[in-house]
């Protein structure tokens, strides 16, 4: 649990902001192939070359850190994770509405990664196993994610793009991950420097069934992102500000009743 979370902040912070602002960004583009593989493109080279730099860095606190390198072959195995998530595009898909090929995608690596551990995680000596499967789990979704991205967008020659007015908005999105990566990550991370593994594990096993209950709930505002963008960008205000109203009624009804339930 440390490892994966400590791991994880890290991504959510290397990304400085595409995964969401790469949502808005491919939902306004999407009616035209050129520019939305023109977006993707300068997006995805910003998200390795920002996510490159956060893995080189995270590997010297590694080599560096006592508390780190105390269970190296397990951080270096969590690291991955970074690499990960900066080529799986997800903000692509996000942005075109394909939330049927998301859930299958998901449904499929993340029920084959479950059966692995069911035949293969047996007993406590098999914690780099887990961490490994966990890390696997994501990870085949990321790998997918990049294969399949030939069907919405070209590849675009490196001259052409134009990577440096993507950061400026980016780093607007950037300011609400570094916020929302301190409560959904760091907080086991900080644990597992302060106290002990064992206080990390309660705690993040623990916080790991808040975090699907509250992943039901947010996940309405997420998928009404691309369509709110695109009405937005389109000045269909009024479609907007309905969309918007009844979200808000949606999430309040289902987030009430779960939290006075949690």
């Amino acid at each position: 649990g440390f490892a994966i979370s400590l791991a994880s902040g890290v991504s959510a912070l290397s990304q400085v902001g595409i995964p969401i602002y790469g949502v808005r960004a491919c939902a306004r583009d999407r009616d035209s192939r050129e520019r939305l593989s023109g977006t993707a493109a300068e997006l995805f080279a910003l998200s390795i070359m920002s996510a490159a730099t956060a893995y080189l860095l995270y590997l010297a606190a590694i080599a560096l850190v006592p508390r780190l390198g105390s269970d190296r072959g397990l951080h270096i195995m969590a690291a991955a994770l970074i690499m990960l998530e900066a080529i799986g595009m997800e903000w692509l898909y996000k942005g075109l509405e394909e939330y049927a090929w998301i859930t299958r995608r998901s449904l499929i690596c993340r029920g084959a990664v479950a059966v692995l551990m069911l035949l293969f995680v047996r007993s406590e000596g098999d914690g780099l196993l887990y961490a490994g499967l966990l890390v696997l789990a994501p990870g085949l979704s990321d790998i997918w994610n990049l294969a399949r991205a030939g069907h919405y967008v070209d590849r675009v020659h490196f001259k052409k793009l134009r990577v440096l007015r993507h950061i400026r908005p980016a780093l607007t999105f950037f300011a609400m991950d570094c916020a929302t990566a301190v409560y959904t990550n760091l907080d086991t991370a900080m644990l597992g420097f302060m106290g002990s593994d064992l206080d990390a594990g309660y705690y993040h096993t623990a916080s790991r069934v808040k975090a699907v209950l509250a992943g039901i709930v947010t996940s309405l505002g997420a998928v009404l992102l691309p369509r709110a963008s695109w009405y937005a960008g389109n000045g269909r205000i009024r479609e907007f500000k309905g969309l918007i109203s009844r979200a808000l009624v949606w999430v309040l009804v289902f987030s009430v009743p779960t939290a006075v339930a949690f």
